[in-house]
């Protein structure tokens, strides 16, 4: 867009401001072309978790002599046509990259699936979430990177939260299955069949077609238990694909009636400031990009107080909960809520709205514990808590390398002596798992059992549910680290690290042992 505006001002403008106009547009496809070449993701968007620290814009020094080099080179060159009367020859040029980067659009769109299809999952006129008061319901809530030994250290601080989570398990000896979410929510809805290893065995599929199909069929087996479906987007999957009742989009339009009550300021449009954000962001020369990233808060500057934008909007879906909830419905229910606000970059938002940005994982995720308060005292009030299964579980632990620090835990380890790799591998496979039966009642407790995040599809279902065993430890249990890459969904393979068989304590790491 910005070439093709560009274009039309180098046809129109006098011969003197188009020797400018055309070596700003060249030096742009140039570096564009460069800075995709060499270094796609690190220089080429404008995404929190690559730049959480604004040095991870450093390049080369080799790249910045290149580029110091060449942007003069260009300059002379461009001026010498010009002055050379190549003037139709330069603007046929630019008609060519228009075209070029046009079609290269096109495709990249056409590959989505998404440029000629409109999804248009069903949505009730509030987008709610139904309970029934005289019929089961079932909440299954994702937390996305919550560390599960996090719980111990929350429920110690605020002694409090023992009692309004009431009549819920925790399992602090819960294995993640894998590290990255797109490894670890297929065997999450589906269980152990879905494993990475198991997932690869497919070869004909990517990964966004194989997630899609394991929600289906969770979607099945939700609709033959005879319950209403509400939900938001399961990551990964084509939404078009699903059937729910209620679907509970990223943000509502009706929601903004509940933004005095919370303190949540209007929504704010990012679409086309994200464009040219980052299409300036992406040409620009390497040693004026940390001006421009400005330590996050990008070329538009600072978030101002109670903005509702695709970065708040996560806090405030998670406060909003009791307040778009209901009690009406006279059917069963399932609830399916994924959250990311858990994820990194880690942040925390207070009750009066105001987010407050690079906080320790431990801080936001019992930011997240706390907030969830409202909606069970919501529940208990409304009389839909009893009849309510809850569990609320995390796809994976913290990517610790995202924070600066050193590593925010206090978890009872027992080192592994000979397998150094062991160590590094486990400290982000350490998921959470709480689980609230029906008509449970009691102070939160905790159970050692050996338990896997992959447990989560027979605990809905009653599938030979581990938590109605004999308590056990002795489990064998298979976890992996998986490379996220570019495009993950879009690939057929996962491409395992390594490969893990658990037995006992997890936190005991002589018990892992690495599967070739």
């Amino acid at each position: 867009i910005p070439l093709v505006l560009l274009s039309f001002l180098y046809y129109i403008l006098p011969r003197g401001a188009r020797q400018i106009l055309a070596i700003v547009m060249i030096t742009i496809v140039i570096l564009g072309f460069i800075h995709n070449t060499i270094a796609p993701i690190q220089v080429g968007t404008l995404q929190d978790a690559v730049f959480l620290r604004q040095d991870n814009l450093a390049q080369p020094l080799s790249l910045y002599i290149l580029e110091a080099l060449g942007i003069p080179a260009i300059f002379f060159f461009v001026r010498w046509l010009i002055h050379r009367g190549y003037h139709k020859q330069i603007l046929y040029v630019l008609i060519a990259m228009n075209l070029i980067m046009v079609t290269q659009s096109l495709i990249a769109a056409g590959n989505s699936g998404s440029f000629l299809r409109k999804e248009n999952p069903p949505t009730d006129p509030s987008a709610s979430i139904n309970f029934s008061k005289d019929q089961e319901n079932i909440v299954l809530l994702i937390l996305d990177m919550f560390h599960g030994w996090y719980v111990n250290r929350a429920m110690e601080e605020n002694p409090g939260l023992k009692n309004i989570y009431d009549g819920f398990v925790w399992y602090p000896n819960t294995l993640a299955v894998s590290n990255i979410t797109g490894s670890s929510i297929g065997p999450m809805l589906g269980g152990t069949q879905y494993t990475p290893d198991r997932l690869n065995q497919d070869e004909d599929q990517n990964l966004e077609q194989k997630i899609t199909h394991i929600a289906s069929v969770f979607n099945r087996k939700i609709r033959e238990k005879g319950y209403r479906y509400s939900g938001n987007h399961i990551i990964y999957s084509v939404d078009d694909s699903l059937t729910y009742d209620t679907y509970l989009p990223k943000w509502h339009k009706d929601w903004n009636n509940k933004n005095a009550r919370l303190n949540i300021g209007v929504e704010k449009e990012m679409g086309f400031t994200l464009l040219w954000n980052n299409a300036l962001f992406y040409t620009a020369p390497l040693v004026i990009k940390p001006g421009i990233y400005n330590e996050g808060t990008w070329f538009h500057g600072n978030i101002q107080i109670h903005e509702n934008t695709h970065k708040t909007q996560p806090y405030h879906f998670l406060r909003l909960l009791p307040h778009i909830s209901n009690a009406d419905s006279k059917a069963p229910n399932f609830v399916y809520l994924y959250s990311p606000a858990t994820h990194h970059p880690w942040d925390k938002m207070d009750e009066s709205g105001n987010l407050h940005p690079n906080v320790s994982p431990y801080e936001n995720n019992k930011w997240a514990l706390e907030t969830l308060t409202a909606w069970i005292e919501w529940m208990k009030e409304n009389g839909v808590y009893d009849n309510t299964k809850i569990i609320i579980a995390s796809d994976h632990g913290p990517h610790w390398w995202f924070y600066e620090d050193d590593v925010d835990t206090d978890i009872p380890i027992t080192p592994n002596t000979e397998v150094k790799k062991i160590n590094e591998h486990a400290m982000g496979l350490f998921s959470l798992l709480m689980v609230k039966d029906f008509e449970n009642t009691g102070e939160l407790e905790e159970d050692w059992r050996f338990m896997s995040n992959a447990d989560i599809s027979s605990i809905i279902f009653g599938e030979d549910d581990p938590t109605k065993a004999e308590l056990s430890v002795d489990r064998t249990l298979p976890s992996s680290t998986v490379l996220w890459e570019r495009k993950l969904w879009e690939r057929n393979q996962l491409r395992i690290i390594k490969q893990f068989e658990v037995t006992g304590n997890m936190y005991d790491l002589n018990n892992w042992k690495i599967v070739d």
